[in-house]
């Protein structure tokens, strides 16, 4: 083989992995488009004095009667997800729990929602494959 065949041989060989370099740079700009982190902010509101009138009405003393409700989307019983407090941000997985009156929302290891600040599912893994040499 020639110098001019090698070289041509090789310069091949580059195009070839530069187009399979931006083939999976282009699946990585649409998976991350996809896959954007999105916060959900934790916001709570007041029980209107109907809802009270309902706990009262379904026999739960004062203290059973919840403060307030959330008034956000909120994850899916067993969702892994990321929750942002003041302290930083950890990892956990939503428990909902359901009585006659209320979806009692927990986190198995942070325990409640006091002090989370919001939370966003899990994000996933692209596994990029490896070249082989």
């Amino acid at each position: 083989m020639t110098d001019t065949e090698l070289l041509i041989q090789n310069l091949q060989r580059e195009n070839e992995a530069l187009r399979a370099e931006l083939e999976w740079k282009q699946k990585e700009i649409e998976l991350a488009r996809r896959h954007e982190v999105n916060w959900h902010e934790v916001t709570y509101r007041a029980l209107t004095s109907e809802e009270k009138a309902e706990y009262i009405e379904r026999g739960y003393a004062d203290y059973e009667i919840p403060e307030y409700m959330f008034d956000c989307q909120m994850p899916d019983d067993g969702a892994e997800i990321l929750i942002a407090t003041s302290w930083g941000v950890d990892k956990d997985i939503c428990s909902v729990d359901c009585d006659e009156c209320n979806n009692l929302i927990g986190l198995e290891g942070h325990g409640d929602w006091d002090g989370v600040l919001a939370w966003t599912e899990m994000p996933k893994y692209l596994h990029r494959p490896r070249k082989l040499r």
